[in-house]
């Protein structure tokens, strides 16, 4: 069983990857929209076939029995979507597929063919596996993606505003999003860069910081004070060898150290900069309480965006080559992730083994 399980996923990777440079190589919008196509073809099939993997199954199935007759306070966005299901007589398989295909649709038809074989690929093997097992989030942060990517274009800070909004309808996280639009006209500089790093990385690391964020009158105000006194979310995390933590840190690290060059291939360079610090700041809590594993999510897309700046960075010349050494390390992340997320945990993604609708 878990042979098939690896296939079935590095095949999706495999064939995401290979479409995805055809999408940025094609000659014209027909080639362009196949490509498009068959991107989306290879990341959807498994994750609509796919049947009782991923940690929040069973509770969506529960939740879209319930939705037909009464109500609870979810988002707005989630609950309409499991009612528009029901309107058809759609099954609660059909509701979890569809629930992972959003986010999906969004990515493979959004983002721009300029550097799509790096962003997608990133996209995919950074946040796939979290699709499968907690779908409704990864719909709010696909939307805030768009509204990023939809800074770019006419009337962007309005795009923005209503794709967060759109994220704040499935996951109410998303509200993150609306204050650090703000950062958008902070500037900043190589030099302060590094300060603002090394402030990071002491702040972080200390437990002070995190008993002022959970003592703090906004966190007890938030929806994740029920998790206060919960053993499994308020507990060290627990990190293993430590390579994986490294590896996830080494592109955003370099992405501001070589700031001053990969800013010039970037759109909105200094908003991806202050993204780029909220991520590692997430992460690093990340490693010392399980809790802000969650905070995380809110910024888990950043390396999809600083992939393409970051590789250029360090190499004008073959960008591409340098990809494929940040693509090894996240596919061996992967691949572990992969191991050791089982379903018979009950806790973790709980996307291994892949089971189908078709056992």
């Amino acid at each position: 069983m878990m042979v098939r399980t690896y296939i079935i996923y590095n095949l999706t990777l495999f064939f995401t990857i290979i479409f995805s440079i055809w999408v940025t190589h094609s000659k014209n919008k027909s080639s362009e929209y196949i490509a498009r196509i068959l991107v989306f073809f290879s990341v959807a099939i498994p994750a609509y076939i796919r049947k009782g993997i991923g940690t929040d199954y069973p509770g969506y199935v529960h939740l879209y029995q319930r939705y037909r007759h009464f109500d609870d306070d979810h988002e707005l966005g989630f609950k309409i979507l499991a009612k528009l299901c029901w309107l058809f007589d759609a099954t609660p398989h059909t509701f979890i597929a569809i629930l992972a295909i959003i986010p999906l649709a969004l990515i493979v038809f959004y983002v721009p063919k300029r550097h799509y074989d790096y962003f997608v690929p990133t996209y995919i093997l950074t946040s796939y596996l979290k699709i499968i097992a907690v779908s409704r989030q990864e719909v709010a942060i696909a939307f805030a993606i768009c509204g990023i990517i939809a800074l770019e274009k006419k009337y962007g800070t309005i795009k923005y505003l209503l794709n967060s909004t759109m994220a704040c309808l499935f996951h109410s996280s998303s509200i993150f999003y609306y204050p650090i639009l703000l950062l958008k006209k902070v500037e900043i500089g190589p030099r302060s860069i590094m300060v603002l790093l090394i402030i990071v990385f002491t702040l972080t690391l200390g437990a002070n910081v995190i008993d002022w964020i959970v003592t703090n009158p906004m966190f007890l105000a938030s929806k994740y004070s029920k998790y206060l006194g919960n053993d499994y979310y308020f507990r060290d995390t627990e990190l293993g060898s430590g390579l994986g933590v490294i590896a996830n840190l080494i592109l955003p690290i370099l992405f501001l150290i070589f700031y001053k060059r990969s800013s010039k291939y970037v759109n909105n360079a200094n908003f991806i900069c202050w993204l780029t610090l909220c991520f590692l700041a997430s992460y690093l809590m990340s490693t010392q309480t399980y809790i802000f594993t969650r905070l995380i999510d809110v910024f888990r897309f950043i390396p999809a965006f600083i992939a393409y700046p970051t590789c250029k960075a360090i190499s004008k010349r073959h960008p591409f080559i340098i990809f494929l050494g940040f693509m090894f390390m996240y596919f061996v992340i992967f691949n572990k992730a992969v191991t050791e997320a089982q379903v018979s945990l009950h806790r973790g993604l709980g996307i291994s083994p892949f089971y189908t609708i078709f056992d």
